[in-house]
């Protein structure tokens, strides 16, 4: 058996150990636990990074415990009418939050987010799905796209696009570097607006790089983190957007700070997703997983209302989830 293989034996056998040690003692220790299995097998937890990965699955595994069946989700979503019992749930996300920050720092160190305000954060299902940014001037945009071949383009503040040459025109290409994007086409709807931007290299050279299109979706209309979009346009917004994707691509999320604006973007689809793939309803869980790539992510208790009502829309306009026990 390769040490591939065994690694993630190991990890089973440690979260293993651990949960039975917890559900005998009310309590277990990860290094004790390590120094066991290193003694049978240097191979089955031989790094740093896996004994840091098989805590994390732990951490999960203890906080993960608020998830809410669709068909039971109306019902839940009843019982929190009141504003107590709304502030209680908040409360309790806050000190999970809390302890969530300490033990991945203790673990892992840094989060994503770089010094340039650049974050790569996760999709529901694949790693660095979105490379977050807040707003750029019109020449580093171009210059990103390039760099990192992005072919999707997703903007939560159309405030950002009125800035001169942002965007190309019909009639006002943008050249950068040898290469032009031109505006093939454009389509307007009520609260989004779709370009189509063709990159072609207009230099002679024998390795020219080869012509691509890039989707730029645009939200309209959010000026400001305190006013929040209708639930419906922003679930709206996310599955079109993810229409437009068509490919496992990254996809650059702009919003004016990179943060807030595009925390809910994120949330909205991690919510969705989980609906989707596990029938599942956990706004905690949602939360937790912007927090752990990027605790700049806006979180009042107002928001975290916001994404229970999200969640409920999407269950009423897709009764097929909401049957799932």
């Amino acid at each position: 058996m390769c040490s591939s293989k065994i690694s993630r034996v190991g990890i089973l056998l440690f979260v293993h150990i651990c949960l039975e040690m917890m559900d005998k003692n009310q309590s277990f220790d990860p290094e004790y636990v390590l120094s066991i299995m290193l003694k049978q097998n240097f191979y089955l937890m031989w790094s740093h990074k896996l004994y840091t990965f098989a805590n994390l699955v732990l951490l999960e595994y203890f906080t993960a415990n608020n998830a809410v069946p669709c068909a039971d989700f109306a019902d839940y979503y009843k019982s929190l009418k009141g504003e107590e019992s709304v502030q209680e749930e908040f409360d309790g996300l806050l000190t999970q939050l809390k302890n969530d920050l300490a033990l991945r720092k203790y673990l892992c160190g840094e989060t994503k987010e770089r010094g340039d305000g650049v974050t790569h954060v996760d999709s529901f299902t694949r790693e660095n799905q979105f490379i977050v940014i807040p707003k750029p001037k019109p020449m580093y945009l171009w210059g990103f796209v390039l760099q990192h071949k992005i072919q999707q383009i997703v903007i939560l503040n159309e405030e950002i696009v009125d800035q001169d040459n942002f965007l190309p025109t019909k009639n006002n290409p943008i050249e950068f570097a040898n290469v032009d994007f031109h505006l093939l086409s454009e389509d307007d709807s009520d609260h989004m607006k779709y370009l189509c931007v063709k990159i072609s290299d207009s230099s002679v050279a024998k390795y020219a790089m080869p012509t691509k299109y890039i989707n730029m979706v645009i939200l309209k209309g959010w000026k400001d983190v305190h006013a929040l979009p209708l639930p419906s346009d922003l679930i709206s917004f996310w599955e079109n957007s993810e229409k437009q994707r068509k490919g496992p691509w990254q996809t650059l999320l702009i919003c004016k700070d990179g943060a807030t604006f595009c925390g809910f973007y994120l949330a909205i689809g991690y919510l969705v997703e989980k609906i989707r793939m596990e029938q599942l309803v956990d706004v905690e869980w949602a939360i937790r997983k912007l927090h752990q790539q990027n605790i700049n992510f806006y979180l009042q208790k107002k928001n975290y209302r916001y994404l229970l009502d999200a969640a409920l829309y999407y269950l009423m306009c897709h009764s097929n989830y909401a049957n799932f026990k």
